[in-house]
């Protein structure tokens, strides 16, 4: 197994590669909304950066043999002022190259953050996934996870 540890300024080129394998992935599914940026991975890597700087907010990644072969990406959100439980930790992305997939690597990942939120004396944990993603789609409820609310597009063109 992976070692699990939080994510390093020296580790950003590696998570930005499993970041575009993530996107890639994501891109199959819908190509209309996730195809990146020309700016993307860069971007990308100044987002993460801000992130492992940052408070209340984190990067863990899996390592082995010194490459990194998974990451998750979360920190404490704010919902709308009129509701009684305002913060919340929400997990912005979870990725794990194909080689190390259906290993406990995403499980152990999201230990690690949720072990976060509790430090953090958050209540709760939020997740978006694509129903259309078929691992995603079986990884979190097998997580605790509970459908909640359902977010819908539209094409305006």
């Amino acid at each position: 197994m992976p070692t699990i540890r939080d994510g390093r300024r020296a580790d950003l080129d590696q998570i930005v590669e499993r970041w575009v394998e993530l996107m890639a992935a994501h891109a199959e599914l819908h190509p209309e909304l996730y195809r990146p940026a020309s700016h993307g991975r860069g971007t990308y890597r100044t987002y993460l950066r801000e992130r492992i700087d940052g408070p209340q907010s984190a990067v863990v990644v899996a390592e082995a043999d010194g490459q990194i072969v998974g990451y998750v990406v979360g920190g404490a959100g704010l919902r709308a002022p009129f509701f009684e439980v305002r913060e919340v930790g929400m997990v912005y992305d979870l990725g794990v190259t194909p080689l190390w997939r259906r290993r406990g690597v995403a499980r152990a990942l999201v230990c690690a953050l949720l072990d976060k939120f509790r430090a953090w004396e958050l209540p709760h944990a939020q997740v978006s996934y694509s129903p259309d993603n078929p691992m995603a789609a079986a990884f979190w409820p097998e997580q605790g996870f509970a459908p909640f609310l359902m977010e819908a597009y539209k094409p305006l063109d």
